[in-house]
């Protein structure tokens, strides 16, 4: 028989192992964990304050869109009135006022006729309270006569007032070459910068007049034509763009404390921007319309009124955006610049409680997986004084107990059975009287080391008590019970003459009884091979005994 040393606390490697795995996977998952949060709150983040942007945009683009659609509105909607049979000239003003009034998006509203005269009625509300004035020019042999009239909300007039222009007469100062404080001069309406492209065209167009200073406006106009039957021009409808209005809604973009919002038309020139550039809008050499460039704002984002989907992009500090409004009815295009932390403040400290919660947990678990290889030796020092004999260390008895059923039930499944083996050393009290307890330690060590080397892996081994060892020996063929207890028995016994050389009486004496089928109870099993042990103990020392099996049940 190939006999093979067994490492009893072998389970508790594989116990070891297996925690030790089950710590590392749990330990590098946790750690894919946090970085997989990691990735998403960074990725998460920034996703979500596109969104926001892409929001805001989408708020600003229905702002602009309102005021857009009402200039265009209002104008189309005064030109199909003029050009509609029998709409009497002497209620265009009338008719006028009301349109201004009931448009609270409209600022200016003028109809320049072919000749040259024109009127204007424009929303007025710097005294507290809604005023529209309301100017009329008649020309007259080139010279021109003009009257103006204020309205208060309710449309009812204020006061009435008339005056002759002088030889250098220019254009009323409403109009985006002049300033807008007031009616000071009057001059030919064809002088308006909306009438070269309104009067050429064929449908309503946009249009965009030089401005020198912030006050002037951008001079933006939507201009349409109206013309007769024979489709000569009778006159050119003008609604202005309420530039510094929308300049005001721009600004009410919640975008924080340092977003922007600029409105440009396709060329990209600026038509409203940010109070903060008056200055620099100002000092735009040549009187040429400013664009983001000569305002100092550079973007790598650069979309046209036709892109319908925002376009982000970063621009160093700034998350910056462009939408187009062409689908709005209007050729320009918005750009918004916004600093993340002013945008979704909320969003980035979710991003960052998240990712510091990931960290923690990471540094959880390690510094717990630390703990545990700290303790692991402990705990398994504890497991094993609890489990095996301290002085020997083979399987105490209620281990072994524990262990044993499971080696008869597999001895049997594999055509075999299982032989259990009691030694007994005889004249030990005597040499423990004689020598000393040390020198019976070292005989119960000795014993020990010879035990283990002489069976195979999966048999058990265990100290009875005081001197007394019982063996579980797996076997293959029954028959071969006798002879390996024998075996054994001779082994230990040798062992103990190596170490204790010429000491008369001192040997083993060796009892054994075979299971019969899986179900053998050990505990009897352990009874009957002492029983054998005791019986021939009566005859004589150092031998071996190996009854014939369990006694029948009653």
């Amino acid at each position: 028989m190939s006999l093979s040393p067994v490492r009893l606390p072998a389970d508790s490697r594989r116990f070891l192992r297996f925690g030790a795995a089950v710590v590392c996977v749990v330990l590098a998952a946790q750690v894919g964990l946090a970085l997989w949060l990691f990735g998403i709150s960074k990725d998460g983040a920034g996703a979500a304050v596109d969104a926001v942007l892409t929001m805001q945009a989408g708020s600003a683009q229905s702002w602009v869109a309102d005021y857009a659609s009402a200039a265009t509105g209002a104008t189309s909607g005064v030109a199909a009135w003029m050009d509609g049979a029998g709409a009497p000239a002497a209620q265009l003003e009338d008719h006028l006022l009301l349109v201004v009034a009931t448009h609270e998006q409209l600022h200016a509203l003028v109809v320049v006729n072919a000749d040259g005269s024109w009127i204007r009625v424009e929303r007025d509300a710097g005294y507290g309270t809604v005023r529209y004035r309301v100017e009329r020019v008649t020309m007259t042999g080139g010279e021109a006569a003009a009257v103006s009239e204020t309205y208060d909300s309710s449309l009812s007039s204020m006061a009435d007032s008339s005056a002759a222009p002088g030889p250098d007469a220019g254009l009323d100062a409403g109009g985006p070459d002049s300033g807008p404080g007031g009616a000071d001069q009057f001059g030919d309406g064809t002088a308006y910068s909306f009438w070269p492209a309104g009067a050429t065209a064929d449908a309503l167009v946009w249009t965009m007049a030089v401005a020198t200073t912030p006050e002037e406006g951008s001079g933006v106009w939507a201009a349409q034509p109206v013309r007769d039957a024979q489709g000569a021009l009778v006159a050119v409808v003008a609604t202005e763009f309420p530039v510094s209005a929308m300049q005001a809604v721009l600004e009410a973009v919640p975008l924080g404390d340092s977003g922007q919002v600029f409105l440009m038309d396709d060329a990209r020139r600026v038509i409203a921007a940010p109070r903060a550039f008056d200055d620099k809008v100002g000092a735009v050499g040549g009187g040429a319309p400013p664009t983001l460039e000569t305002l100092g704002v550079d973007t790598t984002v650069e979309g046209s009124s036709g892109d319908s989907t925002v376009s982000l992009g970063h621009d160093g500090v700034y998350r910056t955006a462009e939408v187009g409004l062409a689908g709005e009815g209007v050729p320009w295009v918005l750009h918004l610049r916004a600093i993340d932390a002013e945008l979704a403040p909320q969003v980035l400290a979710v991003g960052v409680a998240i990712r510091w919660a990931a960290g923690i947990s990471a540094v959880v678990l390690l510094v717990a997986g630390v703990l545990l290889f700290v303790m692991w030796r402990p705990m398994k020092d504890m497991r094993r004084a609890a489990e095996t004999d301290g002085l020997t260390g083979l399987l105490q008895r209620r281990r072994f107990l524990e262990l044993a059923p499971a080696v008869v039930a597999s001895a049997h499944r594999d055509g075999g059975a299982a032989c259990v083996a009691v030694l007994d050393l005889d004249n030990f009290k005597r040499l423990n009287d004689d020598e000393g307890h040390e020198a019976g330690d070292v005989a119960l060590r000795k014993v020990s080391k010879a035990m283990r080397l002489c069976v195979r892996r999966g048999d058990l081994v265990a100290r009875w008590g005081g001197d007394e060892f019982v063996v579980l020996l797996a076997l293959a063929d029954p028959s071969d019970a006798v002879s390996a207890v024998e075996r054994l028995r001779q082994a230990v016994e040798a062992r103990l003459g190596e170490e204790f050389p010429g000491r008369p009486g001192l040997g083993v004496t060796a009892g054994g009884v075979v299971s019969r089928d899986l179900h053998d109870d050990v505990a009897d099993l352990v009874r009957s091979a002492d029983a054998a042990l005791v019986e021939g103990k009566r005859r004589q020392k150092s031998r071996s005994y190996v009854a014939e099996g369990l006694p029948a049940p009653a």
